[in-house]
């Protein structure tokens, strides 16, 4: 039903024209249903099946059909005729047909605004399910590096601590190795075992033999054996030595040999010893038993040497 349709009802009804103008298409609504409501008037028989036939099963509109229907003609002062009736029941199909749409579209809005709240809201989660995993993985990166930096620290200082520990390694093996090291060394370690060389030639062979027997047990270093010896030389090995070729003082063994010939330890010194080699109180038997094999293989040695001449 149009606008004016529904102000010249309002007016019908009793409405002034001049509030009526004022009304908007809802107001209007508004007030026309108020009317319909409010409108009670006797329908005749024949009038309500009629309105029946034409309305339908919707008993509650039939009851508002024929109360408009009786409301208009009382407003209207007499009976009309049947096409009027019929205008005026199809104008109030419209406005019930209006009021429906209306409150469907009404509906309609109320369910598109829920669902236009719960999109908001779902994005809303969305954003901020995705900020959190964003935190999650900035989080997840920094204490990635952070894991980095402390190992990329600990294999620096690692690797630092092991350079040095090599180094300091080197330099120590090195300042082991270096012969004044290794001389005062060996030299202290032999400083309580070693005697003094005897003066008497005889004697000098086992002290020879007992050299020998030290340096082979305590792996003494050949290139070494020359130097600590000669602090126990006597002080007629040390003239002889002064006096002989470098080249035989630069080994043990020449140095051995040189003095042992300078001594001129015939066999027969050796053998006389030997068989009047006697056992000190302060030596054991097996002391005592080196004294006598150092003198018999010294023997050996200068009988097989002379038999070669």
């Amino acid at each position: 039903m149009s606008e004016a349709r529904l102000r010249q009802k309002l007016v019908q009804a009793g409405y002034r024209e001049v509030d009526v103008a004022k009304f908007d298409r809802a107001a209007l609504l508004e007030y026309y249903a108020k009317v319909l409501v409010t409108e009670t008037a006797y329908v005749p028989a024949k009038e309500e099946q009629e309105e029946g036939e034409e309305a339908g099963s919707d008993g509650e509109e039939e009851a508002e059909f024929a109360e408009s229907d009786a409301g208009v003609q009382n407003t209207a002062g007499g009976e009309k005729s049947a096409e009027e009736r019929r205008i005026a029941r199809e104008e109030r199909q419209w406005a019930l047909e209006e009021r429906k749409l209306e409150q469907q579209r009404m509906q309609l809005e109320q369910q598109r605004m829920q669902l236009e709240e719960q999109r908001l809201q779902r994005e809303q989660q969305r954003e901020l399910e995705e900020k959190r995993l964003e935190e999650q993985r900035l989080q997840r990166e920094q204490q990635l590096d952070m894991q980095r930096m402390q190992l990329e620290q600990q294999y620096g200082e690692q690797r630092r601590q092991r350079e040095f520990e090599e180094r300091k390694w080197r330099e120590d093996r090195a300042y082991q190795e270096s012969t004044a090291v290794q001389i005062k060394t060996w030299g202290d370690a032999l400083r309580n075992t070693i005697t003094k060389m005897p003066s008497e030639g005889i004697d000098v062979v086992s002290w020879f033999v007992s050299i020998d027997k030290l340096f082979e047990q305590l792996n003494v270093p050949a290139d070494l054996q020359a130097i600590l010896i000669r602090p126990y030389l006597s002080d007629r090995a040390k003239l002889l030595m002064s006096k002989c070729d470098p080249t035989h003082s630069a080994k043990y063994e020449s140095i051995k040999v040189f003095l042992l010939k300078e001594l001129h330890l015939s066999p027969a010194v050796y053998l006389e010893k030997f068989n009047s080699l006697t056992q000190d109180r302060s030596e054991t038997y097996s002391q005592f038993s080196t004294r006598l094999m150092s003198l018999f293989d010294y023997y050996v040695r200068v009988t097989q040497s002379r038999s070669k001449l």
